[in-house]
């Protein structure tokens, strides 16, 4: 095998591969990418997998010498690639399985060792979505979503279908993030929703950010995204997401505007006497008035009232201070709003975007608990 890559495009491949791969494993070839040409297609195809999930990506601008195929450590190789300052790459076989990448001597493993990706073999897509959603919707989400597979629906992206509206949904058990899109030409999707691996949104996002129309597959418990040549395929994960669809999102009867920089100044105070393993706040809230207040018996107490804009009925609430300082951070607006409807629904930030030339709607939620005054 002897082939001749563009340094960023082969980075960027493995990077998506890199997504998902385990962080450990008790078969290193897991954590390893498959490189290789025919004379079948133009180009070379690198893949990657841990079973549930996997990624194929086509370089087509490859400039193959000589057919055949690798499987390369994608750490170590990611690594060289990154810190390398030629445009170009030649990865060539030296004796068995090894191989070098530029000047770097790679230790590989057999290609017949390497495992088989999820096959969805269906050619007749759900619906089409924009990758400038997709990519948008999983970089304003993934904070929300729980990193850690021993979590089950958690550690997911849950999708789900509301008439022509397609959301994209996170939740850590405390906060939520809702992105909406409008979809066209679409089937509807089961109506408890899919949701699906972490890793493979993320590979979904690295691999398809030039890619203008992602088509989605499903067969049985299997979703495919795929671009015009590579694709991100997974496992669904079986299990029961929170019920964030019995949410109403379309009345919005009382608003919250307060100045942000005066909540992220009471914030700060506020912080350090909050307990790790119980970091809620109590707010109060009155006619055109905010009261943040924390009590610790160790570290001390504070109240502190602050001016805003609001007209509904008098609230007590608790919210996790860091993600309300996470929230207020990432506006940048002179007033932060935060929309409330009654004591049955959480507080939420609704936010328009354009991405593409396209609107975006982002719902944020915090985890509360509230009661009447």
């Amino acid at each position: 095998m002897h082939i001749v890559f563009s340094r960023h495009k082969l980075l960027s491949a493995l990077k998506a591969c890199q997504k998902v791969i385990p962080k450990s494993t008790f078969r290193s070839i897991f954590q390893c990418a498959l490189l290789y040409s025919s004379p079948t297609f133009s180009g070379v195809r690198i893949e990657a997998t841990d079973l549930n999930s996997g990624v194929s990506a086509l370089d087509e601008s490859a400039a193959v010498l000589e057919t055949g195929s690798v499987v390369c450590p994608i750490r170590g190789v990611v690594r060289f690639l990154s810190n390398s300052k030629s445009s170009h790459v030649e990865v060539r076989t030296t004796d068995g399985d090894n191989f070098r990448v530029g000047d770097f001597e790679v230790q590989g493993f057999s290609p017949d060792d390497f495992p088989q990706l999820p096959v969805i073999s269906s050619s007749n897509p759900v619906f089409l979505v924009s990758s400038n959603f997709l990519s948008f919707a999983i970089s304003r989400a993934k904070h929300a979503a729980v990193n850690d597979s021993s979590q089950s629906a958690l550690n997911g992206f849950y999708l789900s279908q509301h008439g022509s509206l397609l959301r994209l949904a996170t939740t850590d058990g405390k906060r939520a993030v809702i992105v909406q899109t409008t979809v066209e030409n679409s089937l509807p999707l089961p109506n408890k929703g899919l949701v699906v691996p972490y890793e493979a949104m993320l590979a979904v996002a690295t691999l398809f950010e030039v890619c203008p129309t992602i088509s989605l597959f499903l067969e049985g418990n299997q979703i495919a995204f795929r671009g015009r040549v590579s694709t991100v395929c997974a496992r669904l994960i079986e299990a029961e997401f929170p019920p964030l669809n019995a949410l109403n999102l379309e009345s919005l009867p009382y608003t919250l505007s307060i100045e942000r920089i005066s909540l992220l100044d009471t914030l700060k105070l506020v912080l350090p006497l909050l307990s790790s393993s119980y970091p809620d706040l109590q707010m109060e809230l009155g006619k055109n008035v905010m009261r943040i207040s924390v009590s610790n018996l160790t570290k001390g107490s504070l109240a502190r009232d602050l001016s805003c804009d609001y007209d509904g009925p008098d609230l007590v609430f608790g919210v996790d201070a860091k993600y309300l300082k996470e929230m207020a951070s990432g506006s940048k607006d002179e007033n932060f709003t935060l929309t409330l409807t009654d004591d049955q629904t959480p507080i939420r930030v609704h936010e328009v975007h354009k991405v593409g030339g396209e609107v975006q709607n982002v719902v944020e939620l915090l985890g509360l608990y509230f009661r009447k005054s």
